[in-house]
């Protein structure tokens, strides 16, 4: 078997039925294939039936084609499974930023309740807004605050969540911040003062998407292993 997939890495490789009937051939098949030879499929083909010609493969060779499927379904598995945990992997893995996390969840989970129970906070705010279709408005958001702000509590696709809070918090700032500056009695040094909550909120947010959920998160946890060469 060592052999057969050392003498993979240069050229393709004769596979005879000694081979396919060997217990580890699978395993060693797709070691030798996926990483010494391109996995396109004319390669892998004519790696299979170097010595048996794809018009004679039976029965008997039926085990050289469930490699080559499984194969493929397990690259394609592979690729979308390495996708998905960058994008849930942690890039700084301390347990710390579970307190970034943990400001940030509550803020916007209370928010998100106080805008069903408190109409000075849901309906009256966004009709004096200017939204049409105050109500509706004022639970959507609501709505998306709870939920999001409790998957980044848990740290369960804490960059995804955190995608729809920071659109709500630029919102919030551009629609009930920014037109203080325009307003008399008010200016500048007043919006900054008003606006320190959701700047930090903001930051955060930016924080949590650069650098993930931290090590205590579920993220961490579905992610896997961090790949050798960014170990600590």
């Amino acid at each position: 078997m060592h052999d057969w997939v050392e003498g993979a890495r240069t050229q393709p490789v004769p596979v005879s039925a000694k081979f396919l009937n060997h217990p580890e051939a699978e395993d060693c098949f797709l070691a030798g294939v996926v990483k010494y030879v391109q996995p396109d499929q004319p390669r892998v083909q004519a790696l299979v039936a170097r010595q048996h010609p794809l018009r004679h493969i039976g029965n008997r060779y039926r085990l050289s084609i469930i490699i080559l499927l499984r194969m493929a379904g397990r690259m394609e598995h592979d690729s979308v499974r390495s996708l998905w945990s960058k994008v849930i992997r942690p890039a700084w893995c301390s347990p710390a930023v579970i307190l970034i996390r943990l400001a940030v969840s509550l803020i916007f989970i209370t928010q998100g309740a106080l805008k069903y129970i408190d109409p000075k906070m849901g309906v009256d705010r966004f009709t004096k807004i200017g939204f049409s279709h105050p109500a509706f408005i004022a639970h959507f958001v609501g709505t998306f605050e709870i939920v999001c702000g409790f998957l980044v509590l848990i740290g369960l696709t804490t960059r995804i969540a955190a995608i729809p809070l920071l659109i709500i918090i630029c919102t919030a700032i551009a629609t009930t911040k920014i037109p203080e500056l325009l307003k008399p009695n008010q200016g500048f040094w007043f919006m900054v003062s008003d606006a320190r909550t959701d700047f930090a909120m903001l930051m955060s947010l930016v924080f949590l998407i650069v650098s993930g959920a931290g090590s205590w998160s579920f993220d961490s946890d579905l992610a896997g292993p961090r790949p050798p060469e960014v170990k600590k």
